[in-house]
């Protein structure tokens, strides 16, 4: 059983236990679910790159890292 349950603030101070979001149950087999683990993984590494001084992904026009306090040195 996959169930799926809609992200909702994290700021809530009630300690309400049961979540305001909407909730999807689906029913799988488990080498559906196998195959979808290994499909979600395959998607993960097909990501954007990490950055190789902070690990934080890259974004194709580069960014900020926080190793060098948001100095690029200019590219050639």
């Amino acid at each position: 059983m996959l169930v799926a349950t809609e992200a909702g603030d994290d700021d809530d101070e009630a300690g309400d236990e049961e979540p305001e979001g909407a909730t999807a149950r689906f029913a799988a087999t488990r080498e559906q679910m196998a195959a979808m683990a290994i499909r979600a993984t395959r998607l993960v590494e097909a990501g954007r790159p990490p950055c190789p001084l902070c690990g934080y992904p890259l974004d194709p026009s580069g960014h900020q890292c926080p190793r060098t306090n948001g100095y690029r040195p200019p590219q050639l």
